[in-house]
């Protein structure tokens, strides 16, 4: 199938590989308590050494631009959990990062599978909702029952599709805590599963 009306969702698609991942090396925390707890926690969600955000022996210094994004990011994830998510679930940072410096995209393979199970039944539906709809299944692992009522795929009554709009707002709402060139997706967080994971397990 050839999509020519992909418009906003471009951005939704992965460009290329995933960064590679930087080795991080378990590191005791210093006697000031520096480098422990939460601090961890990014070196394990990002995987990276401290070092990848700070100036070594200089732990004050705000030079590094990783430094501003990391605080950035963690307001943002203060405003999810404490608010935009209440109530359904809460994210920290290996939820989009998994390891990763940069947070997976969603790979090309897995939106074209998608697209090639598109339902018979609604074959005559606009290039844009089969690629937007596309992008929500391989991004979340719903299939379009799991959503829709196949005698009624505009129905909005079920559970998953009162949640959608909810979801899809938190977009313009974690933008401002993002790098300029940065670009947010259902598969940063969700990477295939309809639950977005806190940890590796």
């Amino acid at each position: 199938m050839r999509l020519n009306n992909t418009g906003r969702w471009l951005g939704l698609i992965a460009a290329g590989p995933l960064v590679a991942t930087l080795s991080a090396a378990p590191q005791a925390p210093r006697p000031d308590g520096h480098g422990s707890g939460a601090l961890d926690e990014y070196n394990r969600a990002l995987g990276v050494e401290c070092s990848h955000c700070h100036v070594p022996d200089q732990w004050q210094d705000e030079t590094r631009a990783p430094k501003g994004t990391a605080r950035k990011m963690s307001e943002m994830v203060t405003l999810l959990n404490g608010k935009l998510l209440r109530g359904i679930g809460e994210v920290n940072c290996w939820t989009c990062h998994g390891g990763q410096t940069q947070p997976a995209r969603l790979p090309r393979e897995a939106l074209d599978a998608q697209l090639a199970r598109w339902p018979a039944a609604i074959a005559g539906a606009s290039d844009d909702v089969k690629l937007r709809m596309a992008v929500y299944s391989s991004s979340t692992g719903l299939r379009c029952t799991e959503c829709h009522a196949s005698d009624n795929w505009k129905r909005f009554e079920t559970d998953k599709m009162r949640i959608v709009p909810r979801m899809a707002g938190l977009f313009a709402r974690m933008q401002p805590f993002m790098p300029p060139t940065a670009q947010t997706q259902c598969y940063m967080c969700h990477k295939g599963e309809n639950k977005p994971k806190k940890g590796p397990n």
